[in-house]
């Protein structure tokens, strides 16, 4: 696998959109350790293979399991951090169970899908 330095505007443009997609918020922005957390965050096979393990469960049971949809039914809620985000993710019905089994919690799930917007904004650019 390679790895390159992911730039400030791609990591920021990818949690942006991670947020504000699972969250259907308006936040203000991600925070400086959110973008720090984001940054620092690596793409490990480990990792790739827990998100497929997730992905999997998942697609049995997108209503309740997949993070866009399941934070988009949380309108009342307007998270404004990653953990905030993470954090209600993980109290809807069935997330927690989905997760553990996987290998991942809701915080590593928002890192490596923001990361890997950010790394796929970055090829496009």
């Amino acid at each position: 696998m390679r790895y390159r330095t992911r730039s400030f505007a791609a990591i920021v443009a990818g949690l942006l959109l991670t947020i504000s997609a699972a969250a259907s918020a308006t936040a203000a922005g991600p925070t400086a350790a959110d973008v720090a957390a984001i940054k620092n965050f690596k793409l490990t096979t480990g990792f790739l293979h827990k998100w497929e393990a997730y992905e999997a469960i998942a697609a049995k049971h997108p209503c309740e399991l997949s993070p866009f949809l399941v934070m988009n039914k949380t309108k009342h809620k307007k998270p404004q951090s990653l953990d905030e985000v993470a954090a209600e993710f993980d109290s809807q019905p069935g997330v927690h169970a989905a997760l553990k089994k996987s290998g991942l919690t809701a915080r590593e799930l928002f890192l490596g899908m923001s990361a890997l917007m950010g790394a796929a904004m970055e090829d496009v650019t």
